[in-house]
């Protein structure tokens, strides 16, 4: 009888989702591993599925763009179907 009521209670966070704010920081942090630079929070926006970095530093950018499918498979595997399918500046 008590296992009904847990599952019933658990059920209600399957479909939990993460702020918005968490994924950012997620994909910044994640980005700055692979890049090896450090990337601030606020340069990095997730919208419907794309990432959109504001990197300023020519050097930067061509680096982002020579990893891009790199970049997008790292946070596949870090951040799973949560994970943006496209990069752009």
């Amino acid at each position: 009888m008590s296992w009904i009521n847990i599952t019933s209670y658990l059920s209600r966070f399957k479909d939990f989702k993460p702020s918005r704010g968490l994924l950012k920081e997620e994909a910044a942090k994640n980005l700055s591993q692979i890049i090896g630079s450090e990337i601030k929070q606020e340069d990095v926006e997730l919208r419907s599925g794309i990432l959109y970095l504001k990197i300023k530093n020519p050097g930067l950018r061509t680096q982002v763009f020579m990893k891009k499918r790199a970049i997008l498979d790292y946070l596949f595997t870090k951040m799973g179907k949560r994970a943006p399918q496209d990069l752009r500046f």
